[in-house]
């Protein structure tokens, strides 16, 4: 089959141009090659979930970042500070309650209230 509006006889200075049916034809053309792009891209991924699911690792796709919100980086030795940090806040507490109470601070910690890493500090009474 041959369609008649595509093959067109044009001069020498048309030679370039297209007819409409033409444009319609390479608009169409580039429309399903996108879509076939797109398509065979979420197959290529979906495949890939699959294979991994089939391997035992979690497969299940990162949230969207929100418009503003950096990705979640986490550095171990920032967090090891900071629980540190948290347990001599905790320890300075202790000390301000038992103060306010009336009691004397103990001169000797226990192992399981000092962070590790850490020696237990020994508090002149007064």
């Amino acid at each position: 089959l041959v369609n008649d509006e595509l093959h067109v006889s044009q001069d020498k200075e048309e030679a370039y141009t297209l007819t409409p049916a033409q444009k319609k034809l390479c608009v169409d053309f580039l429309w399903r090659m996108k879509l076939r792009r797109k398509l065979a891209n979420r197959l290529i991924r979906r495949l890939n979930r699959v294979a991994q699911a089939m391997d035992g690792t979690d497969v299940s796709p990162p949230a969207p970042p929100r418009y503003g919100d950096l990705r979640l980086h986490m550095d171990p030795a920032a967090v090891q500070a900071q629980s540190q940090r948290w347990a001599r806040e905790a320890l300075a507490r202790m000390r301000i309650l038992e103060a306010k109470e009336g009691k004397t601070p103990s001169s000797t910690l226990s192992a399981e209230s000092t962070p590790k890493g850490q020696e237990p500090v020994a508090t002149a009474t007064p």
